[in-house]
């Protein structure tokens, strides 16, 4: 498996992330939290497996997250997805942090964005996009299920199954309790010989639960903050 950082414009890429190294110094930290009712119940699209048939010998797969300062920016936003589709990737993943007040006309830019895409797109939630950013900022957790409920009806799932002809692509909700991130890898042991990719928000020491990652078995670890391109 190779791996290669897309060739976007300098120059923007240059302006994303001095944004999101900004941003990542206000933003408060994570803590502890049970964020759902049930530890292991998962909805029929969380359970459904997407399969994605090609008769090329490889899939490009981008990722990226920790873009939730470009709520701001619109043109900037605008270009950075423009530029993602003239790379023209097989499947896109957005690991998370792709909001930052989780609100309503955020959610309604960040579709018109996605709208523009013509391949599939999958969402791996960071603590941005299933919190109310307002009430956490002052470590207030008591709407944290309030936030994932509306968060739930813009994407639903915080869990995806991603197969193609050359690895299956987990995608977690790492700020979810220990039991359903490993209740969802169970229901998905690996069956067969291809290679296992896990992705999620969270870098390992940030992670909200007290999961240990080699509990999973993977050959790729992917997490949220950057951009990546991925030849498989």
């Amino acid at each position: 498996m190779k791996s290669y950082f897309n060739k976007m414009n300098l120059k923007n890429i240059a302006i994303l992330f001095t944004l999101i190294i900004a941003a990542a110094c206000t933003i408060p930290e994570e803590k502890k939290s049970n964020v759902n009712k049930n530890d292991a119940v998962f909805n029929d699209i969380e359970l459904n497996s997407f399969q994605l048939s090609t008769e090329k010998d490889h899939v490009k797969i981008i990722s990226i997250g920790h873009i939730h300062s470009l709520m701001v920016f619109d043109s900037l936003r605008a270009q950075l997805y423009k530029e993602i589709s003239e790379a023209k990737p097989d499947i896109l993943i957005l690991t998370g942090d792709l909001v930052f007040y989780n609100d309503s006309l955020e959610w309604t830019k960040l579709k018109a964005n996605l709208a523009t895409l013509d391949f599939p797109y999958f969402i791996t939630p960071g603590n941005h996009d299933i919190g109310y950013y307002h009430d956490e900022e002052k470590g207030n957790r008591s709407t944290r299920q309030d936030a994932i409920d509306f968060y739930m009806k813009q994407v639903g799932y915080q869990y995806k199954k991603i197969e193609t002809p050359y690895a299956d692509i987990l995608l977690f909700n790492s700020n979810d309790k220990k039991e359903r991130i490993l209740a969802f890898d169970k229901l998905h042991k690996r069956s067969n010989n291809k290679q296992r990719i896990i992705m999620h928000h969270h870098d390992d020491h940030q992670l909200p639960t007290a999961l240990d990652l080699t509990q999973v078995e993977s050959h790729l670890l992917v997490v949220g903050y950057g951009l990546r391109t991925l030849i498989i």
